[in-house]
């Protein structure tokens, strides 16, 4: 095995075993009620695996969304389009660990968006993040933005931080938020959140306050690290705080509140009576 490879399995695998020292609801500042909703979906997990190498996401402003293909035993990503076609490519000097998509900067309303790739380890054992934006359709994607971050992150997941599109990473028990153009937005208390490795942001709207948007954060520890976290900020405060079994696949809005997958069941978090 290349000495580049074991050293990115490491980065991914940050706290293998890692147990927490509590589990359940530690914070409950919004009062939020949680419900089961029944089992998930039995391939999900499995969706979910393959999608860290190949998904389908937005990348130019048209109605068909781009493949992303990571590929096998390389440091590229390749565009396809519709037809499946390789329309363009990047090719990073560092180990790709996670890549994705972040909406253009505001400005620009074409509906396209930017790549992301974060790679591991740099030159000084750190996670560098390295945004990529251009016209796909001649093959050219060129670097807009890169930064490295040390200690070393995991994956990262994109959403919006205050109306406007941001890159969301755990480092240990922070929660970064930056720009694509690389400004720090937020860092943000995370308890626990040190031994996960998978992150889901979900930027939701607050039923209470018309126009305030609420941050949810999913956490999921790697095959050695079967929990979830779960941490929803409302104006930069943490007002809840959970740290369950089993792994936790994905985030998403519900009309009273947010659903949270883990591997065997779906859970609804929302405002009594909503």
């Amino acid at each position: 095995m290349k000495p580049v490879l074991l050293l990115a399995m490491c980065a991914v695998c940050v706290a293998c075993g890692q147990r927490p020292a509590v589990t359940g609801i530690t914070t409950n500042l919004s009062g939020l009620v949680k419900t089961r909703l029944g089992p998930s979906p039995a391939d999900l997990a499995a969706r979910v695996i393959d999608g860290r190498s190949d998904r389908r996401e937005q990348l130019v402003g048209d109605p068909a969304p781009e493949r992303l293909v990571r590929l096998p035993g390389s440091d590229t990503i390749e565009v396809r389009n519709a037809a499946d076609v390789r329309i363009a490519a990047v090719t990073t000097p560092f180990h790709i660990t996670d890549f994705g998509t972040v909406a253009a900067p505001d400005g620009v309303a074409d509906g396209s968006a930017q790549l992301v790739v974060h790679t591991y380890p740099n030159a000084s054992q750190g996670a560098t993040y390295t945004v990529f934006a251009g016209n796909v359709f001649d093959g050219h994607l060129r670097e807009v933005t890169r930064w490295d971050e040390l200690p070393a992150t995991s994956r990262f997941a994109t959403a919006s931080w205050r109306g406007s599109p941001a890159v969301f990473y755990l480092q240990g028990d922070v929660l970064v938020a930056r720009a694509a153009d690389g400004r720090q937005l937020a860092r943000l208390p995370a308890p626990d959140a040190g031994m996960f490795s998978e992150v889901h942001v979900l930027t939701a709207s607050d039923a209470r306050v018309p126009g305030r948007e609420t941050v949810v954060v999913v956490a999921s520890g790697n095959g050695y690290t079967p929990y979830h976290m779960v941490a929803v900020y409302d104006a930069g405060q943490l007002v809840f705080h959970e740290v369950g079994d089993e792994h936790a696949f994905e985030v998403s809005s519900s009309a009273g509140g947010f659903v949270v997958s883990t591997r065997s069941a779906r859970w609804e978090y929302r405002l009594p009576g909503h």
